[in-house]
């Protein structure tokens, strides 16, 4: 989630992610014969995350699904996928289009109206 948003006075921690997730995608243009992955762990209940102007609801990921996915992107070719079973079945659907791109797309909110956590 850090990679999808920066929280007031939070800004050296998701910069970095967000060169990651840009770099990722350069190499797997730049690299086709690669394969590189940008994991997310989610919202995970840390310390760090409790602290954060952040909905607690949605602090909830437990960081055990990153181990898995991790174990599971690296068992074999993952390459077109973002997520596990669901996207196997739209596999040619994610990797013809810009699906794996990340981006906020569409109407969010009203204009000009700033919402501070």
């Amino acid at each position: 989630m850090a990679s999808q948003g920066i929280p007031p006075g939070m800004s050296s921690y998701p910069l970095p992610k967000m060169a990651v997730v840009e770099f990722t995608g350069f190499l797997n243009r730049e690299h086709p014969g690669i394969t590189s992955v940008s994991l997310d762990p989610g919202v995970v209940p840390t310390n760090m995350g409790l602290s954060v102007p952040f909905p607690q609801p949605f602090v909830r990921d437990a960081p055990e699904l990153s181990d898995v996915a991790a174990v599971w992107l690296s068992s074999c070719d993952k390459s077109f996928l973002s997520d596990v079973e669901e996207l196997k079945k739209r596999k040619e659907e994610i990797s013809d289009g810009e699906l794996l791109m990340l981006g906020l797309k569409g109407s969010f909110g009203e204009p000009n109206v700033v919402v501070e956590g």
